[in-house]
């Protein structure tokens, strides 16, 4: 649950307007004009004598402000009561955020009957977030035993009403058969749905769909064009992008444009495009041939497990001396302590 105070708060506020007689509509006016100094102060003015007289809506942001600790001290049992109070009047993000904190254990006793419980409450009234948070606690077995074809169904009510991540989990889902039989023409259309609301992980997995030509026609326009919409968030596509150019997938083979992809996906410690851009460097493909450079990222790859990497750090070092060994080796560790 995120909290932007003051578009909340005027949201709050348009629902005052709906239900209230005139004399609170006047405070509704006054709560809007401190909305918008974005004062935390001025906001909780207003606020809490609404809560105090029962307010749903301001109920719930009163709790929230206190979950996360704006203008008031972050307490986490004052969150709690305060859901507590508008869940129990039947608002369904409070409900969902009681869930929350019994999910948690914050400001209550950990207690998943009761996160299930008031989850369910809050996806009766249309909560796609308490959907998707049903659908994860069946999913992991978490107050009910696991199981994956209840979480599908949840997930699908999300997905349904919007949420990406739920749509996202559909994707995985149907790709890999958990909870329903296995569907790539359907992942592809979950992937599709949350990308379009910019997912950069479904953007990935639905250029990878479209580059493999699973569950839909192989397309590499295509592939680059979600791996594009990804790559300023998530370095999977930056080295996806980088094998696209080095194989010359629906663009010129380039493998100066590969290096420069798989650089930008290396250091944000994708250990692939780690082992990749070692490897050229160790050819000099696309880059100058550079041993202690290729040894230093084939090494970082083989850290995090890259198996490839193991084996071709091992033949570079048979090129190389026991100083340069030492020398990139040092360049690993000034990497890490920079990235780390």
């Amino acid at each position: 649950m995120k909290l932007t105070v003051p578009k909340l708060f005027l949201a709050a506020a348009l629902v005052a307007v709906c239900t209230s007689v005139p004399a609170a509509y006047q405070e509704v006016e006054e709560a809007e004009e401190a909305a918008d100094t974005g004062g935390y102060a001025a906001m909780l003015e207003t606020i809490r004598p609404l809560a105090a007289r029962g307010d749903a809506e301001a109920q719930f942001l009163l709790g929230a402000m206190h979950e996360k600790g704006q203008g008031v001290p972050k307490n986490n049992q004052e969150a709690a009561a305060w859901y507590r109070k508008s869940a129990t009047q039947g608002y369904a993000k409070s409900q969902n955020s009681l869930g929350e904190m019994y999910f948690n254990g914050y400001g209550v006793p950990q207690d998943y009957a009761g996160a299930m419980e008031w989850y369910r409450k809050a996806a009766e009234q249309g909560s796609a977030d308490a959907g998707f948070n049903l659908g994860e606690m069946h999913y992991n077995g978490n107050g009910a035993p696991q199981n994956r074809k209840w979480a599908i169904a949840w997930f699908r009510k999300a997905a349904d009403l919007g949420d990406v991540e739920a749509q996202y989990r559909l994707g995985w889902m149907h790709f890999k058969g958990e909870g329903t039989g296995q569907d790539y023409r359907e992942a592809v259309k979950w992937f599709r749905k949350a990308a379009g609301q910019g997912h950069p992980a479904s953007q990935v997995c639905l250029g990878w769909m479209f580059q493999q030509g699973m569950g839909a026609a192989q397309d590499y326009r295509q592939a680059l064009h979600w791996y594009r919409r990804a790559e300023a968030r998530n370095s999977e596509a930056q080295n996806n992008l980088g094998e696209m150019y080095q194989e010359g997938l629906g663009v010129p083979q380039d493998d100066a444009e590969a290096a420069s992809w798989y650089r930008k996906a290396a250091e944000r410690n994708h250990a692939e495009a780690q082992f990749r851009l070692g490897s050229m460097y160790e050819r000099g493909k696309g880059v100058a041939q550079d041993l202690l450079l290729a040894h230093m990222w084939l090494s970082l790859a083989a850290a995090a497990g890259n198996r490839d990497a193991i084996k071709r750090m091992e033949l570079a070092e048979t090129g190389m001396s026991v100083q340069q060994i030492e020398k990139s080796r040092e360049m690993q560790k000034e990497w890490l302590e920079k990235h780390q």
